[in-house]
């Protein structure tokens, strides 16, 4: 469908080294180990945890083939920088996205009217862990980023996210704009959340008539949607507001959105 570029200019790193290498936490860990789809470099674990814990720790390292190291528990909370890793520590790899061509597959293998959700410079980790997790719970069929000013998959990500980031497709794009147009030329309605846009109770962009997959793209936290994205799209939505308050989070924006793609398939 579309391909996915090479070049890496404009690249801005969003998160430290050291967030990109240790996630921790009991659940945290086990989510990853059991889902075997984010590669572990080393699973340390707390020297105090009990024999069942450290069997069912080992049997999933030992099936992934990850090394293990059983530590004293102030040695993982120099490593982890915190107290509350519950003696559950592990050193990742890379994120392993998900290249683009998968979207073929996983467009035509959904259920009717599936929907994808673009994301266009989050910066906010939590921003980010939030949306995904919405995402996975809401049956988003996968989620695109770019490169430039985006923030990565990373541990506080995954935590953010309550381990939805090893459960949901989610593609990295060099040339965002460029992979939205591919997207438009392939029957997929782009939906953009601004507040320019119609109010979703009276605009049918999720209408149960419409029959083609579509693409929800949510933008900056401070800056919103690119205008070249914003000129791309089919449909623009607002979501009507009450209140004092002028505009939503873009996580709850965005939890809001899915759930509304999710009604009308």
């Amino acid at each position: 469908m579309v391909q996915a570029r090479k070049s890496r200019k404009g690249k801005k790193k969003l998160a430290s080294s050291h967030n990109k290498s240790w996630i921790w936490g009991r659940h945290a860990v086990l989510e990853i180990l059991e889902a075997g789809r984010w590669p572990v470099q080393e699973l340390l674990l707390g020297d105090s945890l009990d024999t069942d814990a450290l069997d069912h720790a080992n049997q999933l390292a030992d099936a992934l083939s990850i090394r293990i190291k059983i530590e004293p528990s102030e040695r993982l909370r120099e490593l982890a920088r915190t107290a509350e890793h519950q003696g559950y520590l592990a050193k990742m790899k890379p994120f392993p996205y998900t290249a683009l061509n998968v979207l073929d597959d996983l467009l035509q293998t959904n259920e009717t009217n599936p929907a994808i959700a673009i994301l266009d410079r989050i910066q906010d980790p939590h921003n980010f862990g939030a949306i995904v997790r919405s995402a996975e719970v809401l049956g988003i069929a996968a989620v695109i980023i770019g490169v430039a000013d985006q923030a990565e998959v990373t541990p506080a990500v995954a935590r953010a996210s309550a381990g939805a980031v090893n459960h949901i497709p989610i593609i990295q794009v060099d040339d965002l704009t460029r992979t939205v147009a591919d997207l438009s030329k392939h029957d997929i309605t782009l939906i953009a959340a601004t507040e320019k846009g119609t109010p979703l109770n009276t605009s049918n962009a999720f209408g149960k008539e419409t029959r083609n997959a579509s693409a929800i793209i949510l933008g900056n936290e401070g800056e919103g949607i690119s205008k070249e994205l914003l000129n791309q799209c089919a449909a623009l939505i607002l979501i009507p507001r009450h209140g004092k308050i002028q505009s939503l989070n873009v996580a709850a924006a965005a939890a809001i959105l899915f759930y509304e793609a999710t009604r009308n398939r």
